[in-house]
């Protein structure tokens, strides 16, 4: 059993990269950079979720950590998801792969802090965990996912019998490709030919709207 100085591997899943770096030679380079990184309070929380705490959210294993971030923000990786299916229709154009980063933390175990209930309700189901003070990461590198790396590890009914929702359901990532399988397996991503959509889209209007900006700034 760990002791309060012992240290733990925690990880934390950057997702919609592609609308924070120019494009996937910005990321890459970030990649490089390990500075502390600063706590801070999430844009996107569940009903009743602490709105106050900075926090470095992370978790024990990339599926919790998906788990914990919400499945809307991987819209497009969720084939295997009931309810969720029509969000990875697999265009025309051919199958797609999505870019997320994903840090890595080393920690002593009395500096992680576990949210109670009335902080993150669905902590317990998640696997969520916090980091409160300025952490600076181990590692940090890309992955890519494909349209069907996310599946429901538990009964779906059952899951809405308890929560009434799906979105945070537990979930578990069965497939993830490299940047270079990505390009020589020709798969679609607007970063690597300008084809595809971003990870958390609703429909391809709105990805248009998304892209047509980026390149709008990439010409300023």
């Amino acid at each position: 059993m760990l002791s309060g100085n012992e240290c733990v591997t925690l990880y934390h899943v950057e997702a919609g990269v592609e609308c924070s770096y120019l494009d996937v030679f910005a990321a890459l380079e970030s990649l490089q950079h390990l500075e502390p990184v600063t706590p801070w309070v999430a844009n996107h929380t569940m009903l009743g979720e602490d709105e106050t705490t900075p926090r470095i959210c992370v978790a024990e294993s990339l599926e919790n950590c998906i788990s914990s971030c919400g499945l809307h923000r991987f819209r497009r990786c969720c084939e295997n998801v009931p309810t969720m299916q029509h969000f990875a229709t697999i265009p025309a154009g051919g199958e797609e792969a999505y870019p997320i980063i994903i840090q890595t933390y080393q920690v002593p175990l009395s500096e992680v802090h576990k949210p109670t209930p009335k902080e993150v309700p669905d902590a317990a189901l998640t696997g969520e965990l916090w980091l409160t003070k300025p952490t600076r990461p181990v590692k940090r590198e890309m992955l890519w996912l494909m349209m069907d790396s996310i599946s429901v590890t538990e009964d779906v009914d059952e899951y809405l019998a308890k929560t009434g929702f799906i979105d945070g359901a537990p979930v578990v990532c069965v497939s993830v490709i490299t940047t270079d399988e990505a390009v020589r397996c020709g798969f679609n991503h607007p970063w690597l030919n300008c084809r595809g959509h971003c990870l958390d889209s609703l429909a391809p209007e709105d990805d248009e709207i998304r892209w047509a900006t980026k390149c709008l700034a990439k010409a300023a």
